[in-house]
């Protein structure tokens, strides 16, 4: 596994299990060809607007760290394996997002015990109250009542 893993903790097994789509593929080759020397290295500055052309964002100074590994340029292979990952990333987190929101009934930005509740009951009437009220205080790590998208992230990882 890569050493990114811990730069991308939440759902970084399950993006390992996938592959990006063709577009995203040739969209990262396609900026490695842009922001790329001559000799098919990369450098931080450049790896940065790559991932920012990509992926609308430029990854953290403490993520560069890691990612550069102590160089100055990163090669072509390795350039494509990070950025790989990271689309993997992306797209499982957007997933997430989406079964949030679907969660989030009362659309208030977190859920409560009778959000999950309800959405159980109408997708999986076989389900128990106790089971879901068991799923729900175990996602709830502060034990406020209502799981946030943290929570949620959490339990899923």
């Amino acid at each position: 596994m890569s050493n990114l893993a811990g730069y991308f903790p939440r759902v970084f097994y399950e993006a390992q299990k996938r592959k990006p789509p063709p577009e995203v593929i040739r969209q990262i080759r396609n900026s490695f060809m842009k922001y790329a020397n001559e000799d098919k290295t990369i450098s931080r500055h450049n790896f940065k607007l790559a991932c920012l052309a990509c992926f609308g964002f430029k990854p953290s100074k403490q993520e560069m760290n890691v990612i550069m590994n102590g160089s100055d340029f990163v090669n072509d292979k390795r350039y494509y394996e990070i950025m790989e990952e990271r689309a993997c990333y992306i797209d499982f987190e957007e997933e997430l997002r989406k079964t949030f929101k679907l969660l989030d009934i009362s659309n208030i930005g977190f859920l409560t015990v009778g959000d999950v509740d309800a959405v159980a009951q109408k997708y999986t009437p076989s389900i128990t109250k106790e089971s879901v009220q068991s799923m729900f205080f175990e996602a709830d790590r502060d034990k406020d009542g209502r799981v946030s998208f943290k929570d949620f992230e959490r339990m899923a990882s």
